[in-house]
């Protein structure tokens, strides 16, 4: 009965939800969802990702725009309630991967970009993988050059895969087989021998403290693979799926059970499958639910706690459509809203979720990859 009465409740909300440009609300939960768009304007750019930290650590949430062709990424300064300011330093162009952490161990995050090949003209434009190093204000300064320029980085992924206490990254490359790079504990990094799997989402799935892997196999089905803490992956759990084919794995904790559970898309170039949940018994094996969410096109799930209920809530970018907010039923289960932000024609690639204006709830940043404007999604959670 109470599913029924919100899908009701869904369905007549939904063609209010479509028609607010700048506000979304939701009656799914409470308390009640708002979210209003910023009036900050950015400057048009190919972002793909967007990180938010506290890159010059005066208590504020940063900004890390990583973006692609020929724009320089930027890092951007949060006032304290919500504005930001772009600094003068200009990072690397071509930026497909971004991830920051503490690469030198002085305290401070630092910044790990890798770039993607570009075409334009009929030139052909290749950037290494880099390295930035904070000064702990946020002015970063270039340690390293990886010297792959030539491979065409998608994403990169900062991990202790060794268990020797430092970030090592992880770098999936396109059509190019991944590569492990191993940090030395001063931000330097080393090529090594250890691989891992194509389409793989890292985690500790098993709950023994060390990292392992989703796969998601094209034609084939998902797998997991446990870390042995050292670098080396060792399949474990399977289950079949001949209709996987361009699929990706959010992990997060949705039934807070004090393991990771799996929010999977799928799509190929002509369109999109359900998105569906996949929950974890705690040991690394997967049961996959019967509901299915909206499918998402070329875009990802971001997880977090959007209404301050305590369960972890998503946010699904999706190309060429809008943002979709699906919340936590507090049973571990996913709803469509029926909120959907920004318009139909968006470029969505990412989102990040952060207390962006210090409010104690989590606003929505979305990164628009194909040159439009970055967008700010203010929550204006209101107690019913």
């Amino acid at each position: 009965m109470f599913l029924e009465k919100v899908t009701i409740i869904i369905s007549m909300l939904y063609s209010l939800a479509l028609s607010q440009e700048l506000t979304g609300e939701s009656s799914a939960g409470s308390p009640r969802l708002s979210f209003a768009k910023s009036s900050q304007v950015f400057e048009p750019a190919f972002t793909r990702h967007i990180l938010l930290r506290d890159l010059d650590s005066d208590g504020d949430l940063d900004a890390v725009f990583a973006n692609c062709t020929l724009f320089d990424s930027r890092i951007l300064l949060n006032n304290g309630g919500g504005e930001f300011s772009a600094t003068e330093q200009l990072l690397s162009k071509q930026a497909h991967g971004i991830d920051v952490g503490d690469l030198d161990g002085d305290g401070d995050l630092d910044i790990f970009i890798t770039c993607h090949y570009y075409v334009k003209d009929s030139v052909s434009y290749n950037l290494p993988s880099k390295v930035y190093l904070n000064d702990g204000k946020a002015a970063f300064s270039e340690h390293q050059q990886l010297g792959d320029s030539l491979l065409s980085g998608n994403v990169v992924h900062l991990l202790d895969i060794d268990s020797d206490g430092d970030l090592d990254a992880l770098i999936d490359y396109y059509n190019e087989p991944d590569k492990i790079y191993l940090n030395d504990g001063k931000a330097s990094f080393s090529a090594s021998d250890l691989t891992y799997p194509e389409c793989s989402t890292f985690g500790d799935l098993n709950n023994d403290g060390k990292i392992d892997t989703w796969v998601s196999i094209a034609g084939s089905g998902y797998e997991v693979r446990f870390g042995d803490g050292l670098g080396a992956f060792t399949k474990s759990w399977q289950v079949a799926d001949s209709t996987v084919v361009i699929s990706l794995a959010f992990l997060g904790d949705l039934d807070r059970d004090e393991d990771l559970d799996a929010v999977v898309v799928n799509f190929d170039r002509n369109g999109c499958y359900p998105t569906r949940i996949w929950y974890n018994d705690g040991t690394g094996r997967f049961t996959k639910s019967n509901v299915e969410l909206p499918g998402v096109f070329r875009g990802t799930v971001t997880l977090g706690d959007l209404n301050n209920d305590g369960f972890a809530d998503a946010v699904a970018t999706n190309h060429d459509n809008y943002v979709y907010v699906w919340i936590n039923d507090g049973r571990g289960c996913l709803v469509d809203t029926a909120l959907r932000l920004g318009n139909k024609s968006d470029k969505n690639e990412s989102a990040a979720l952060g207390d962006i204006d210090n409010d104690g709830d989590l606003d929505i940043f979305v990164a628009e990859g194909r040159g439009g404007r970055n967008t700010i999604w203010i929550n204006e959670l209101v107690n019913e």
